[in-house]
């Protein structure tokens, strides 16, 4: 019995030896592959181009036109942070989503794309606007300009038609009321199409896969430089691309009329709130109209712009209460 436990000992001892000595042995190749290894591949620069539509100007210059990121307790671990192109600026990233559909959908109303209409509808009693009596809808008018946020929600409005056509039984066409949809709805068919161009390790919350798609067009355009990803773990790691500021630069001018265009609308829109923002106890700017959530004014006279904002906020709100929180350990 002795002998039999003795020879089971050695050879355990045997494959933990041999175990540890390939173990060795891989480390010191690799190493030596690693110091002979040759230097990183430079990435080509790509010549810029543009037009640019109103996603790429909000995405480039965010620092004119994005809030800063709001204080967070002391040791909080967030999973989703942006920064400012041009500088180290941190932004909130929910506004960052926010203004590049805001602008996208401005731009759309001013060059006559969409028509939007203010209808009733019973209270949610869902946040962040439980007793909300309205709801915002827009039809799309004709076809929209080239950029990432306008295709998407071009597919987003085509997949919201047939889904609502494929329930009207020998129907071929909707009619006019019938086109209209609500933002959440076109703004879910839009953010399903985005993530079908990409990668499962590329995918995140709303506010990252919009900000990410636009990002990635802003790449291919040459405007943004992609960091070099030589090794797996370099892909899986989150790098920052290098903006090409001098480019970036040219485009101020076109930047700041932007900025003028989304003044004016909501000078023309928007409530006195609106045009001049107030900050309450908290600390925190209001620039939308609080009496719209409890409302009992007649649908015509409600602002535009608040309501706008206000329902791309409630679309985001509840499309990532259906989404892993950005907290970490959540």
């Amino acid at each position: 019995m002795e002998i039999a436990i003795a020879i089971v000992l050695a050879g355990v001892g045997v494959v933990l030896f041999w175990g540890v000595f390939k173990l060795l042995r891989a480390l010191l190749n690799r190493a030596g592959e690693a110091a002979h290894e040759p230097p990183p591949r430079k990435l080509e620069k790509v010549a810029p181009e543009g037009p640019l539509g109103a996603d790429g100007l909000v995405y480039l210059f965010a620092h004119n036109f994005i809030k800063p990121a709001p204080r967070r307790p002391m040791g909080a671990v967030v999973r989703d942070r942006t920064y400012s192109c041009l500088g180290d600026q941190e932004l909130d990233p929910e506004d960052f989503a926010a203004q590049l559909l805001y602008a996208s959908l401005a731009e759309l109303h001013r060059l006559s794309c969409i028509e939007f209409t203010i209808v009733p509808r019973d209270p949610t009693y869902m946040p962040p606007y439980p007793q909300k009596q309205w709801e915002l809808r827009m039809r799309q008018v004709k076809g929209f300009p080239p950029c990432p946020i306008c295709d998407s929600l071009a597919v987003g409005f085509d997949l919201a038609r047939k889904r609502r056509l494929s329930g009207k039984k020998g129907e071929k066409e909707l009619t006019s009321e019938e086109e209209h949809f609500s933002l959440d709805e076109v703004l879910e068919r839009a953010l399903k199409a985005i993530r079908q161009e990409m990668s499962f390790w590329e995918r995140g919350g709303i506010c990252s896969d919009l900000r990410n798609y636009v990002e990635a067009d802003l790449v291919a355009r040459g405007y943004l430089i992609p960091p070099e990803r030589e090794t797996w773990l370099d892909r899986v790691r989150t790098k920052r691309p290098t903006p090409d500021v001098e480019a970036i630069k040219q485009l101020e001018s076109e930047a700041a009329a932007l900025a003028r265009r989304l003044e004016g609308f909501r000078k023309m829109h928007g409530s006195p709130v609106a045009v001049s923002p107030e900050t309450d106890e908290q600390g925190r700017i209001v620039d939308i109209d609080p009496g719209l959530m409890n409302s009992d004014r007649e649908l015509d006279d409600l602002p535009l712009d608040d309501c706008l904002r206000a329902s791309i906020h409630e679309a985001i709100v509840a499309i990532k209460q259906l989404e892993p929180s950005g907290e970490a350990g959540v």
